[in-house]
Parts: structure tokens; sequence; C-alpha cells
């Protein structure tokens, strides 16, 4: 019996050595990885459709719909930022706020309970949040077309930038 076993090990040594072993095993390693960045790449794409799609869709419950009427194709200018939006304060009823900015249409933003507000270096309360502020918004869009805001930063006005005040 143990003839047998000394034969075998040393057929899988062998065999282990083989250049064309390792390489079969070095390619099935690399269409593995290939395979899940592929598929992570399939999910991205996926989640960017959706919520873009989510957006139109909830278009008209959000802003009151578009002026040119619910059957209006854009086929100009780019889709919607799903992660992130800079612009002002046109009016805040909580838990959410209407963003405007002269380069796109509305942004409908909620804050969650875990969302962190800061004005420069110092965290404040949604309460802080005012019309006419300037804010940049980093967050995820949800299935209703809104931005579930991550963090929204609270920029200077203009005057208090530039060192003068009014």
């Amino acid at each position: 019996m143990d003839h047998h076993v000394a034969r075998l090990q040393a057929s899988l040594r062998a065999l282990g050595d083989s250049k064309t072993v390792i390489a079969g095993i070095a390619i099935v390693i690399a269409l593995v990885i290939a395979l899940i960045a592929f598929e992570a790449g399939v999910l991205l794409g996926y989640h960017e459709a959706r919520s873009s799609y989510q957006w139109g869709e909830n278009y008209a419950h959000n802003f009151g719909g578009p002026s040119e009427g619910f059957f209006f194709v854009r086929t100009n200018g780019p889709l919607p930022d799903g992660h992130g939006a800079f612009g002002q304060i046109a009016s805040i009823t909580p838990p959410t706020f209407i963003l405007v900015d002269r380069n796109k249409p509305e942004e409908r933003v909620r804050i969650g309970s875990d969302t962190l507000i800061k004005r420069l270096n110092t965290d404040v309360d949604a309460s802080a949040l005012m019309p006419g502020m300037r804010v940049v918004i980093l967050g995820n869009p949800n299935g209703a077309g809104e931005i579930e805001a991550k963090l929204i930063r609270i920029m200077p006005s203009p005057q208090s930038a530039s060192g003068t005040h009014p």
C-alpha cells in the first residue's frame, strides 16, 4: 500500500512541476478576475441607468412637470449627475430641499439622519440650511429621483470668499 501512496505522491509532484499545469491555473485565475471585474461594471451600469430612469419617471412628481409637457424627450445636454450636485437652495421642506443651478434642472435633495452638514470645518445641523445658500451635495440617487445626501457642504458667500463684506 505504501508503494502506491509513494507512487501517487511522485505523480502529483511531477504534475505540479509541469509548466502546462501552472499556465492553465494562471489562465483560469485571470479569467475569474476578468469575470468579476465585468460583473462589477454591469452592476454599476445598471445602478446608473436605473437612477436616470427613475429620475425621469419622477420628474413630474418632484417638480410639477416639464414646461414642454409630459411627452417631451430631451435630446441635448447631459443626463443628471446621480452622485452629487452644486447649486443654490431654492426652497426647504424638511427633510428635503430644492437645489437649482443655471446649467441643470432643479434637483430634490433628501436629508437623512446620517447626513453630515459642514460649514467650513464645523459640523452644523439641518436648521442651518437657508434658501439662497450655495451648497455642494454628495450622495446617492434613490428610487424617487432624489439625491439622498451623505454630505452637504455649505459654501461661503462670494463676499466672504473674496474677503470683502457688504
